[in-house]
């Protein structure tokens, strides 16, 4: 099995693929109805799906952490940009035993997306605002496009740092950096002094230089390995339209007030779309665009160098690119469950390019055998003692199609993954393994984890809060 994580902002996430009901929809307070954005049809969807239907003797497993409006580095004098944890944060949620790892980051960072609402959608504002986001000014809330690369660049060294110390083999694991597509047109010009689309344009182009570089210069010095994947040029002649108001009908992304567009594999057909009043959901890939992104990086072949977590499959038959399966079993549920704890676990993202999924049948025990089956996508299961299994499902569809795939399990002592001779905290789940005074017990099972909270009463190992030097400063906040 092949453990894939999906990590970054919008356009991992998926936003601009539905028009509402998005697959995952947790979120977080105050950034969008829908939250995280996250959609069973972004480019990670369709790439690890078209792997399971191609690439023989593996199963390749996805893991969406990727988050709609998340920033390498939050700015602390930024209110918008606290709505949202870092890309960072996402590497913690990812399971260490990753072999691919799939990212979109820096485009919050330099703040495209304000650019697009403030020079495109809200055409009627002065150049000047929109030269001053696009192109910068040198103060601090506008710094200049050189500075922002800059920052961008070093923050994607410490997400890649970090993926790094995450991943438990990183000699064998590989991280898909994946650039962005084209915004607009070169040829759109919003303003009669100052042109919108050569600027964007050329913006990009240096954002797309500095990550090849930064992908050549990390790859120079690190165990863990790096390829970059340039979407831009898959976008040409299919971004949004240079004069405002005419659409392309061949645009892969969204435009103002539409989404989910695609133009169904049809040859020479025009791309249809749905409105959309969420802004959220505007310039992002639309369900064509994702596609093409995950045929861009599989022809690439950045999954292909992923090759040594794959051992014996044979990468010889995948010199074209493949279509998208015609129905494929897909996984959502967690992979870790405590002994004798319920875990539930849903197919519902599993889908057919025709009729509809109308049977899930379930190998609960990894023997082989589907001893459960229905038209319901769910299912719970306990398990009473530590194990490893692996979950089988297969999905059957409406016009007699089926499709097969396999959800790794690890039933734990405590719901944790750490082994029980090096858990501080074995009967109890904290993969951190937080162990705030050092004494060897960790700090959710510890009688005196060496910390009060504001206003409570206990003691520390050490005396209680007030009495330790510098008073409440020395409590944990």
């Amino acid at each position: 099995m092949v453990r894939v994580a999906l990590l970054g902002d919008s356009y991992s996430a998926g936003n601009g693929i539905r028009a509402g009901g998005y697959t995952f929809p947790g979120g977080y307070k105050g950034h969008g109805e829908y939250g995280s954005y996250q959609s069973d049809r972004n480019y990670a969807s369709v790439l690890t799906k078209t792997l399971n239907s191609q690439v023989q003797g593996s199963t390749y497993q996805l893991t969406m952490l990727a988050h709609s409006g998340a920033l390498l580095h939050n700015d602390p004098d930024d209110t918008n940009d606290k709505t949202v944890p870092e890309i960072g944060t996402q590497v913690g949620r990812m399971d260490p035993r990753t072999g691919l790892v799939l990212v979109t980051a820096g485009g919050n960072d330099l703040k495209f997306s304000t650019v697009v609402k403030t020079c495109i959608v809200l055409a009627y504002l002065s150049s000047g605002r929109c030269r001053q986001i696009l192109d910068g000014d040198g103060s601090t809330k506008y710094p200049s496009l050189d500075d922002r690369l800059a920052g961008v660049r070093a923050s994607t060294q410490a997400l890649l740092a970090r993926i790094q110390s995450r991943v438990t083999n990183p000699e064998q694991a590989r991280v898909v950096l994946v650039g962005y597509p084209y915004l607009a047109d070169a040829d759109l010009h919003v303003f009669a002094d100052y042109g919108v689309g050569p600027q964007l344009r050329a913006a990009q182009d240096r954002f797309t230089a500095m990550q090849k570089d930064l992908v050549a210069s990390w790859n120079a010095g690190h165990t863990l390995q790096v390829v970059f994947v340039d979407t831009s040029t898959v976008f040409l002649s299919h971004e949004t339209s240079s004069v405002l108001g005419n659409r392309n009908p061949k645009r892969w992304i969204n435009e103002v007030l539409e989404t989910a567009g695609d133009d169904y594999g049809l040859p020479g057909a025009t791309t249809t779309s749905m409105a959309s009043l969420d802004m959220n959901n505007w310039y992002h890939p639309k369900i064509i665009g994702h596609r093409q992104m995950a045929v861009r990086i599989y022809s690439s072949g950045a999954v292909k160098r992923s090759r040594a977590v794959i051992p014996g499959v044979d990468w010889s038959g995948l010199a074209s690119v493949p279509e998208p399966p015609r129905v494929a079993a897909d996984v959502m549920g967690s992979n870790i469950v405590k002994a004798g704890q319920q875990l539930s676990l849903d197919a519902s993202s599993s889908f057919a390019l025709e009729g509809r999924v109308t049977r899930y049948e379930w190998d609960l025990d990894g023997d082989g055998s589907y001893e459960t089956s229905g038209s319901a996508p769910t299912v719970s299961v306990t398990y009473p003692s530590v194990r490893d299994v692996d979950v089988g499902l297969r999905v059957t569809t409406s016009t007699g199609l089926s499709a097969t795939t396999v959800w790794g399990v690890s039933v734990t002592r405590d719901g944790d993954e750490v082994p029980d001779g090096q858990d501080n905290c074995p009967a109890d789940p904290n993969p951190g393994q937080d162990d705030f005074d050092g004494d060897g017990i960790g700090d959710v099972c510890g009688p005196d984890p060496g910390w009060t909270l504001r206003g409570q009463d206990a003691t520390t190992s050490e005396g209680s809060a007030s009495g330790k030097a510098g008073g409440d400063d020395a409590s944990r906040r």
